[in-house]
């Protein structure tokens, strides 16, 4: 009896041992993981960039299949109105890289900071027109615009979007701006005066024809390009003092023949 219970204890030890053994070895796994972790962190390079609500859908793209080749890199895009945009930066928010649509934004950040910026010809756009099918309009030119059947038409806030300012140009050169006036529904940015079309809060609008692919459904009819001017988005370089040479590397990744098949695909031409 003796020599079992003495096995007994004998055993039960190393089961102890075995077990502190393995604590020990899960707490150093736990701490190796832990600084691993904190040095990727440490490592990640964050890059802000504001950007035409416009270019929603194109630069979501780019910002996955950057980060994929690039671990270390982290894309922050915030999207809005450009001009609201400039304001923001203007008013000191953080941005590495402005991307709007139009060139305004440029002369107002010159006009109203000190910063060096520099600039990249990018991509272009057009502007449609975009009709509910539901409302049984058939607008084939701005002239038709005067139709008694259209209660609301959309177009992006001039004050706050180049979408809007163009929007303004096309029908005034048109003469229906002031015709058009009581009957303007005004959104914050062109994506948002395409959902005011395609729910039929408006039964007409002006986007950007980009904007318009995205709903199929709706009624297209393109602007003529005379009557607006050119519809440009350039890179802006904004800061690049603790990412210089990261900024720089984005700006020519976009820049670059690699993404010249996603712009086509999104509608968007690439300015050579």
């Amino acid at each position: 009896m003796k020599y079992k219970k003495e096995v007994i204890l004998i055993d039960s030890a190393k089961i102890v041992s075995a077990k502190r053994l393995l604590s020990i070895c899960l707490i150093l796994v736990a701490i190796f993981l832990f600084g691993s972790k904190c040095k990727t962190y440490s490592n990640e390079i964050q890059i802000t960039i504001f950007a035409a609500a416009s270019l929603a859908d194109l630069l979501n793209t780019f910002e996955t299949e950057y980060e994929s080749q690039n671990e270390n890199i982290d894309l922050q895009i915030s999207y809005g109105a450009s001009n609201l945009l400039a304001q923001q930066i203007i008013k000191g928010a953080p941005a590495n890289i402005l991307i709007p649509a139009g060139t305004g934004p440029i002369s107002v950040l010159n006009q109203k900071t000190n910063l060096n910026l520099q600039v990249y010809p990018f991509i272009s756009n057009e502007l449609v027109l975009v009709s509910h099918p539901d409302t049984q309009l058939n607008i084939t030119n701005l002239s038709e615009l005067a139709n008694d059947g259209i209660k609301r038409f959309a177009i992006a806030d001039p004050e706050l979007a180049p979408a809007g300012e163009y929007s303004k140009i096309a029908l005034k050169n048109s003469d229906m701006w002031d015709l058009l006036q009581p009957k303007l529904v005004l959104a914050p940015d062109v994506r948002a005066t395409l959902t005011y079309v395609s729910s039929k809060n408006a039964e007409i609008g002006i986007v950007y024809s980009t904007d318009a692919m995205s709903k199929p459904d709706l009624k297209i009819t393109k602007i003529p390009n005379d009557t607006y001017p050119k519809i440009e988005y350039p890179i802006i370089l904004i800061d690049n003092k603790n990412q210089k040479n990261h900024t720089h590397q984005l700006i020519q990744y976009l820049l670059s023949d690699k993404t010249k098949s996603e712009i086509d695909k999104y509608g968007f031409k690439k300015i050579k």
